[in-house]
């Protein structure tokens, strides 16, 4: 039966939102230590989304209504109180034991989701030196409540919404013909609206945290897809940056902060981030938008003053910039081997109008010459005049996606073990691949691999 929008605020209710069983764990633990300060406490709270909105609800309920809303957990925390925390940790639903296999599966969809948007909407502000991120992150953060709250009264249409493609317009269209009779912004800003809960007003800086939101739910489904692209166009036109550079440094945002959410049992977009070795950067470098630090700024704790780290991916782009620049090459991409060992799949492309070898997926098999090649570091030019001796081993699928009988590539290692093989053909001005060319792919894989030894 559809309900009204004030027939769903009733329905919901005063319903608390979970608590991951990660959160409450590390939260104990850190209540037990005499030394423990706020600022560790947040940057745990600032990690579940559950225990964050729950906060807000907390501390912004009873606030004086001519104040404005408090909107950051590291403000809300110590204004709740060690004993508050305590309390809700030992009171709220657990999110892992509380619910069926279902809501618990669509719960943790919704609160990844909710931290990805939140971490790349703070790399939007860092970008745009935006004046209050904070504002940014939250916002982020309460886009999901109206989902998170279907999903713990009314899975059936909880599910129904998470299968809508896209983001915006469209995809609140859709959600609103399941609702029947309300609008699931509607019932967001009504949530907020009844929890005291700080509202950010439609502008240029509410459409970053709409951006947040389709990169953070198409990016689990993958990187490279006309979806991700129309929301990358989007992003580039938002942040005035070139797509390179933003798209490095979401890279860099997903795998810092799957590094963090993985292990809390969230799920995480292109799995194979996780398992990219974390390098230090040189000096002549620093200037990287990719900050893996961006985890401490979002918990609004200080960095640490470590040199910064960036992920191989953003060691692999820079590489791909080079072989464009420098050695001339038109399309390059790094297919990652998976931590099974037994699948190859396209994880980075660089500069291309050619979609097709973004869906580049294939056995690590000694049967074909990407197998093969994991075997140990070497490189290898396919050209016309060896295509015959090595035909048989480039599957039939390959030969289609690649649509290229010219083309470079090379595995590289890592402590000794395949990750993966860099790829590159085509040269920007559609001439001949040379041997110069080929000198110049191995001298940049070279370099890449030179750095893993390094670490």
């Amino acid at each position: 039966m559809s309900k009204t929008l004030q027939e769903w605020l009733g329905f919901i209710g005063d319903t608390p939102t979970p608590v991951m069983a990660s959160t409450a764990k590390q939260i104990k633990h850190l209540l037990n230590l005499s030394t423990t300060n706020y600022s560790e406490l947040v940057s745990v709270i600032q990690c579940d989304p559950g225990l964050s909105i729950q906060a807000l609800r907390a501390i912004n309920l009873n606030l004086d209504k001519n104040r404005d809303p408090i909107a950051n957990i590291g403000q809300a925390v110590p204004l709740l109180g060690m004993a508050w925390l305590e309390m809700s940790i030992d009171q709220l639903p657990q999110l892992e034991k509380d619910f069926s296999a279902e809501v618990k599966s669509g719960l943790q969809a919704c609160f990844s989701r909710a931290v990805y948007a939140m971490h790349y909407a703070n790399y939007w502000a860092r970008l745009r030196n935006d004046e209050n991120p904070d504002e940014l992150v939250t916002a982020a953060l309460l886009d999901h409540a109206a989902e998170i709250m279907l999903w713990l009264c009314e899975p059936e249409i909880a599910q129904k919404i998470e299968r809508i493609p896209g983001y915006g317009i469209e995809r609140g269209r859709a959600a609103r013909r399941i609702l029947h009779r309300c609008a699931i912004e509607d019932l967001g800003i009504s949530l907020i609206t009844n929890w005291n809960l700080p509202r950010m007003r439609p502008s240029v800086r509410q459409r970053g945290v709409a951006i947040a939101f389709g990169v953070s739910k198409e990016s689990m489904a993958g990187w490279y897809s006309p979806e991700m692209d129309a929301i990358l166009n989007e992003a580039v036109k938002h942040v005035n940056k070139e797509a390179g550079v933003i798209i490095s440094g979401l890279h860099g945002e997903a795998a810092a902060a799957a590094r963090i959410h993985h292990g809390m049992g969230l799920p995480c977009p292109v799995p194979q981030m996780l398992f990219l070795p974390i390098l230090e950067e040189p000096e002549d470098e620093s200037e990287s938008v990719s900050d893996t630090n961006s985890s401490a700024a979002l918990a609004g704790s200080t960095p640490s003053n470590t040199p910064a780290k960036g992920g191989l991916q953003e060691l692999i782009l820079r590489a791909m910039q080079d072989m464009h620049e420098t050695v001339g090459l038109g399309r390059t991409a790094f297919v990652m081997l998976n931590r099974e060992k037994n699948i190859l799949q396209t994880l980075l492309v660089k500069e291309t109008t050619v979609t097709e070898i973004k869906q580049l997926k294939v056995e690590a098999s000694a049967s074909n010459i990407f197998g093969l090649l994991l075997q140990k570091p070497c490189a290898l030019w396919m050209h016309t005049e060896n295509l015959t001796k090595y035909a048989q081993l480039v599957p039939a699928h390959v030969n289609d996606l690649l649509d290229s009988k010219d083309f470079f590539i090379m595995s590289l290692f890592s402590n000794q073990q395949p990750i993966g093989i860099m790829f590159a053909d085509r040269r920007a001005d559609d001439t001949e691949l040379t041997t110069t060319d080929f000198d110049g792919f191995k001298r940049l894989c070279q370099r890449i691999s030179n750095k893993l030894m390094q670490h």
